[in-house]
Formats: C-alpha cells, structure tokens, sequence
C-alpha cells in the first residue's frame, strides 16, 4: 500500500511539473507572438527598424538622384533631410530623394549588413551611400552586438561571414544564433529598461548621463584601442563597387573632438572614398548639443546646412542610373 501511494505521489509531481512546463512555454510563445505582431510599440528604435524596407522599397520607386545615409542616432538627430533637399534644389544632383536609416547604437557592422540584406540582396540601391560616423565606428575592434545582428540584420546564411569577420567566441555565437530564433531574447535589455523606466523614478535620465560619461571616457580616446583592423570596411567597399554604388563617409561633430585613425584615412585614399570632416564646424557651439554628442535642434540646422554645402559639391554630377546595376567588379578584400 505505502508503495502504491509513493507511486501515486511521484505521477501527481510529474504531472504538476509537466503542467508548469507547458504553461511556463505557453507564456514565452505568447510574447514571441506578440513580439512580433506588435514590437514596434516596445520602443521607437524597434519600430525604425522595421521601417527598413519600407524605406528600401522607397528607393526603387524613385526617379530622382538617391541618397541613402546610414548612421546611429547621432545622424538621426544631426542630419535633417528637408534642410538638404531645399539647399540642394536646383543643383545638378535635383530631383533628390534623401533617406535615413539610424538605428540607435550601431555602427559599421551593423551598417554593412543592413546594406547588404536589405539594400544589395532586394537590389533596391541608392545612387549614393553617405555614411555618418564618429570615433572608431568604422574599425573591426568596434565591439559588434551579436543579438542585434542575429534578431534584426542578419540572416543564418550570414553566419560563415560573421565566423570570418570575428564572431569567434563561443558567447557571440550563442548570443547571435538564440537572437535569430528568439526576439524575446534579442530584446532582453529594452524590455528590461522599460520594466524599470516604470518602477525606477528618473531611470531614463540617470542611464543616459551614465551612458554620454562612458561614451566620452571610452571612446575619445584612439590610444585604448590596441589593434585596428578595416576588414568590415573592406567588405562594405567591395559590396558598394560591385552595384557601382557611390559612397561617402562623413565624420560628426561631438562636444569632445576625436581624431581620425591614419590608417582608416589611407584605406580610403587608396580606394578613392570621399571622407567629409565636419569634426569641428566654427558655428557650432557646446549650447547647440543635447548632451556630450547629439546635436540639439538648432545644432541639427546649422550642420545640415554645412553637410549640404559639402554635398554639393561632392554630388555635383551624379545621375540616376539604369536599373539594372549589375556586377561589374568581384574586387579583393581590403586585408588592414
């Protein structure tokens, strides 16, 4: 009989813990769902994400010159795209079709496969590629976030690449392939910092003066990076000379100016890629940032008519081109 019972007792707990299990799966599916049915309501850097294709698709629709910049939220907040069609009207680049793509806190890996998956693969291209960049945001040892390229950027056939670019431990690998199956698991920091936006009075604020202060401590500074490598880079220029996609970087202003590695700067001589340095404008003052480095809205005036000035005269000439832009060049890998 005591056998019987304890028999009894271990089928009940199985059939509990079972019971737990398939709720505690039920719960995790459901926000999968509506992860993906409504995630753009987490948070509006979710929702430029998804954006994306929209504004590829946009492109092709156009029968203008395209521009396409692609940055963080310092471009969202430095570049305004009406200032740049206005003071560009009725130069040689008109009619002008300017486009943003910023996620917040990314930088040249991710900005490379968002070309490449969602501008190269769906063959919607710009005439024009303007990349705004600040610090190292260009070089390999730029630290890459692996849930963000597994969750939104790249796809599993992007995996070898990733393996040959330097997704090497075994953390980023892990961390990238769960992102890929898992937006719950990608978006574990936003869901994280909006629970505590909600429970913690002032969170935001705190965070972000957190944030400028390491930025400014971190990343002003060229000597802490003890190796530099341009392989990324390499790849981009390869992608955009195969589609004959004219590129042009341009460095940001930020209250704490930064220098530009000299390497990075005779990559693209040698490739003959344009580099706009608009590091130190004269009528940019420290009142015209909201903080140590985005651009408030009159600072946001004064350099986008700066940029357009410049853009000017790096466009002067540039005309749509055919649609059909195929592969000219396979080109070789810039081994830095």
């Amino acid at each position: 009989m005591r056998e019987s019972n304890g028999t009894n007792s271990s089928v009940c707990s199985f059939r509990s813990e079972i019971k737990v299990l398939i709720a505690v799966l039920s719960i995790i599916v459901g926000l999968e769902l509506s992860l993906h049915l409504t995630g753009e309501l987490l948070s509006g850097n979710i929702r430029h994400i998804r954006s994306i294709i929209q504004i590829s698709n946009r492109l092709s629709e156009s029968d203008g010159t395209c521009v396409l910049f692609l940055g963080n939220s310092l471009t969202a907040d430095g570049v305004d795209s009406s200032i740049l069609e206005s003071e560009l009207e009725g130069s040689d680049v008109t009619p002008l079709a300017i486009e943003k793509v910023t996620p917040d806190g990314t930088n040249l890996w991710d900005w490379y496969f968002i070309f490449k998956n969602y501008f190269a693969k769906r063959k919607n291209l710009p005439d024009v590629l303007i990349i705004c960049f600040a610090w190292e945001e260009l070089n390999d040892a730029t630290p890459f976030n692996a849930a963000r390229l597994g969750g939104y950027f790249c796809s599993l056939g992007d995996f070898p690449e990733l393996l040959e670019l330097g997704l090497s431990n075994f953390k980023d690998r892990a961390e990238f392939s769960i992102s890929w199956a898992s937006l719950l698991f990608a978006n574990r920091e936003t869901i994280r910092n909006r629970l505590l936006k909600k429970i913690i009075p002032y969170f935001q604020e705190y965070t972000r003066k957190i944030n400028d202060m390491l930025i400014v401590e971190d990343r002003g500074d060229l000597k802490q990076l003890n190796r530099r490598r341009y392989i990324v880079l390499g790849r981009l220029l390869e992608l955009l000379k195969r589609h004959k996609v004219q590129i042009i970087f341009a460095a940001l202003p930020v209250v704490k100016s930064y220098n530009i590695d000299g390497q990075l700067r005779e990559i693209l001589e040698k490739t003959k890629t344009r580099l706009l340095d608009c590091r130190d404008i004269p009528e940019l003052s420290e009142k015209m940032f909201l903080d140590p480095i985005h651009l408030n809205d009159n600072g946001s005036k004064i350099f986008s008519h700066y940029l357009a000035q410049r853009l000017a005269e790096t466009l002067s000439g540039v005309r749509k081109e055919s649609l059909d832009k195929s592969v000219v060049s396979d080109g070789s890998a810039l081994n830095h």
